[in-house]
């Protein structure tokens, strides 16, 4: 009995051992495959690395180019705008002082006086554009303020109001919605020799008339257009070259510079 103990204790021994042994063996086998996973897997892992490294370095590169690119263009920007820049201020003799009897009976004052810190107030216009905003800065106008010459009558003559003046009133002659319109896009950040109040001839209701408005060197072609609030209103503005009512020039201003008897091109245009 003991004997048969024994043997089936000894089996039983050996079905484990046995077990026990491909248990090992499989283990074994399940950390070789293991192994070769994880290096292979390493190597992918360094593949990759270098392969973004090198990607990296290309977009580094492509991203320097990049910039030397956009600084040219600025650079070719720049230059095309000094150029107008330099056109348009020198196209007729400029001069810093052009007095006007413009708010005293006989007193006469520099026009360049209506871009200072008496328009400090004006309301700053956002567009996508500088085109965009010069005509908002328009429709402003167009909506905010209502014609009157009746403190020109009071004055017994001219009297040109602040664009401050105009926002307080609210109310003002052609000259005044011209002179906070111009204000307002200088204040939008427009470059100030796209800018322009004219004062000059026009023709309304069959006859010349005294008359002021704003002129505008649009970026899209380079061509001037007509922003009048009162007189011949239009919400895209006027082409300068088609503005034939608006005949006769006695001078204009921008923000630095005075130009008399200022024509602009009709026939064709710096670009």
């Amino acid at each position: 009995m003991i004997d048969w103990f024994k043997k089936i204790y000894k089996n039983i021994q050996e079905s484990n051992d046995k077990q026990y042994l491909k248990q090992i063996v499989d283990l074994k086998n399940d950390k070789k495959a293991l192994t070769i996973t994880l290096v292979f897997r390493e190597n992918i892992i360094t593949a990759l690395r270098k392969d973004c490294e090198l990607q990296l370095s290309i977009s580094n590169q492509k991203q320097e180019e990049l910039l030397k690119l956009q600084h040219k263009l600025q650079l070719l920007q720049q230059d095309k705008t000094s150029e107008l820049e330099t056109y348009w201020n020198n196209k007729i003799k400029p001069t810093t002082k052009l007095l006007y009897n413009a708010r005293e009976k006989g007193v006469k004052i520099n026009v360049l006086g209506f871009f200072n810190k008496e328009n400090d107030l004006v309301p700053i216009i956002i567009g996508k554009s500088n085109d965009e905003k010069a005509l908002k800065c328009l429709l402003y106008v167009k909506r905010k303020i209502r014609y009157t010459q009746k403190k020109d009558k009071e004055k017994n003559g001219e009297f040109w109001q602040f664009a401050n003046e105009t926002l307080y009133w609210l109310t003002g002659d052609c000259e005044d919605g011209a002179i906070l319109m111009a204000n307002m896009m200088v204040a939008a950040g427009i470059p100030y020799w796209r800018i322009r109040i004219n004062a000059g001839d026009v023709t309304w209701k069959n006859r010349t008339t005294g008359h002021a408005y704003v002129t505008y060197l649009r970026e899209k072609d380079n061509k001037w257009i007509v922003l009048d609030w009162c007189y011949y209103y239009k919400s895209k503005g006027t082409l300068w070259t088609n503005a034939k009512k608006y005949f006769g020039i006695w001078f204009s201003f921008n923000q630095k510079y005075c130009f008399k008897k200022a024509e602009l091109d009709r026939n064709e245009t710096k670009n």
